[in-house]
């Protein structure tokens, strides 16, 4: 799932881009319940990241801040501030609304929904109501382009199985494709012409790292770049994985380096 980052609603944008808001989401996932409702125990729950078969895979990359846990993540809702709740018990947000996140689909996957579904439970357990909002694809990137969507759902990271030679343009705002970020990855496709400057510590020293993998040839520098990239990531959250990896990838029983294995969700 992508939180945007760029939503041109302010009150959401400015809880997504608190990441302790984004982290008490992930925590709030019952991936064992999804992998068993809906993978029948062949999925292998953690973040958006690297898959084991990668040289670059780390055990923190797939599981920090992906362990469920509700107290933890109430805890940190109740630190940004969400103290207060409606009758139903859903937290209320600064300006007294209930905290309600609209999750749009593209409309073409019934197990997106499913999935919806085992997330709407557990969330609403962490005082937080989300809706399922199916398009067509078209209409679906178009509206997170455009900032009007704060969340969506949709496949992981292309390749899961990187080498220090793949390139970490994935991992940061360098193209409007990218649905956490989509209006600072416009901003540096187009030179600065279109979108909005990248803001925040963590998102700056990623488009640095990136430059600096782009500017280096030497094989253990890019390595050293790439686990710097990935840690960020996994502290930052930001996109919250459900299934790192699913038994069925590129049509065989294990993902192979032949084909662009990728975390599903």
């Amino acid at each position: 799932m992508f939180p945007n980052l760029n939503v041109n609603n302010p009150i959401l944008r400015k809880l997504i881009r608190d990441v302790r808001f984004r982290r008490a989401l992930s925590l709030g996932v019952h991936r064992h319940e999804i992998n068993q409702v809906i993978y029948y125990g062949l999925a292998i729950g953690g973040n958006n990241s690297v898959l084991p078969e990668s040289p670059l895979y780390r055990p923190t990359y797939r599981n920090k801040w992906a362990n469920f846990d509700l107290q933890k993540a109430n805890q940190l809702l109740d630190e940004i501030g969400l103290v207060q709740r409606d009758r139903s018990g859903i937290r209320l947000m600064p300006d007294g609304s209930p905290l309600h996140l609209i999750i749009e689909t593209a409309g073409e996957s019934t197990e997106q929904t499913d999935v919806l579904e085992l997330v709407r439970d557990s969330w609403l357990k962490i005082g937080i109501k989300i809706f399922s909002k199916p398009s067509q694809r078209n209409v679906f990137r178009n509206r997170i382009f455009s900032g009007e969507t704060a969340m969506s759902i949709w496949s992981g990271v292309e390749n899961g199985l990187i080498t220090a030679n793949s390139s970490p343009a994935e991992f940061v705002p360098t193209s409007q494709q990218s649905l956490q970020w989509p209006k600072w990855g416009q901003y540096h496709e187009t030179n600065g012409k279109a979108g909005e400057k990248p803001t925040g510590e963590h998102v700056i020293h990623l488009l640095e790292l990136y430059q600096r993998w782009k500017n280096t040839a030497a094989q253990k520098e890019k390595s050293k770049i790439w686990e710097k990239i990935l840690k960020i990531h996994s502290d930052q959250i930001y996109s919250i994985g459900l299934s790192s990896s699913r038994t069925t990838t590129c049509g065989g029983f294990k993902p192979t380096k032949k084909c662009s294995a990728f975390s599903y969700l």
